[in-house]
């Protein structure tokens, strides 16, 4: 198959998005199909056999055209848009891409169902135009079974949970020496957490249950793995300075790694 993949988010970006896509798409060449992206401007490919096509400066109505007219010369089979709204800078105009697609079907995953920032008091055409993506799209992946309740009412839905990014086995070495490295002694409770700060995540309620753990005797310490806020979400890093403040608060400064 001839396979189109848009996306707002492409290594070398730090984010889940650009991770899951770049998996996908060497896994499709890997496979024998023709895979052309568009992403965003600064995507890099890391695989001769997947080609970046075209690299987006804003995620404007006239590069959704061009992406249009895209799909049609290089006669792709099909169309998979990677969707996440803060990928796309909050741009709405990403959500009328299958309107304009007309020859090509197009699969969108949906990384989330968070709606983009139209105009003050938007209201509910925000979630509309959501809304809109997900009954215009030929077909709809989700990726965690919230929103597969949320687009339960649609024929054309599937669940497909994303597994980790982390295709390298962890390598050999002595389990005392990660802890040490983490500044766990050998009985602390070492609790580590894996992922960006962002506000969706729930890690300011894993600071407060740590401070808990640590009122009750426990001698617990938090080891963070992986980017502090990734390239995407703006919003990471207002709520990375939140949690800051929230370790200090709680007393946990010395506690995290």
């Amino acid at each position: 198959m001839r396979i189109g993949m848009v996306t707002g988010e492409y290594p070398p970006m730090q984010g889940g998005v650009g991770a899951y896509t770049d998996i996908l798409v060497r896994t499709l060449a890997g496979q024998g199909h023709e895979v052309f992206v568009y992403a965003g401007k600064d995507a890099v490919s890391s695989d001769s056999r997947v080609v970046i096509d075209q690299r987006a400066e804003r995620w404007t109505p006239g590069v959704v055209r061009r992406i249009a007219r895209w799909a049609d010369e290089r006669r792709l089979d099909i169309v998979n848009m990677q969707y996440q709204t803060a990928a796309y800078a909050m741009s709405p105009w990403v959500h009328f891409l299958p309107d304009l697609v007309r020859n090509v079907p197009v699969v969108t995953t949906f990384h989330d169902l968070r709606f983009p920032y139209l105009f003050p008091k938007a209201g509910p055409l925000r979630l509309w135009i959501v809304r809109h993506l997900t009954r215009a799209s030929t077909g709809c992946i989700v990726t965690n079974h919230e929103d597969a309740l949320a687009l339960k009412q649609l024929p054309h839905v599937a669940l497909i949970p994303i597994g980790s990014n982390i295709t390298e086995r962890t390598p050999p070495g002595d389990l005392h020496r990660y802890r040490q490295r983490a500044g766990a002694a050998p009985d602390d409770l070492l609790i580590a957490y894996f992922g960006f700060a962002n506000r969706s995540k729930g890690l300011d309620v894993l600071l407060r249950s740590l401070a808990r753990l640590r009122a009750d005797g426990l001698p617990a310490r938090l080891v963070i793995i992986g980017g502090r806020t990734g390239s995407s979400d703006p919003t990471n890093a207002t709520y990375a300075s939140e949690l800051d403040a929230l370790i200090a608060e709680l007393g946990l400064t010395g506690m995290i790694t």
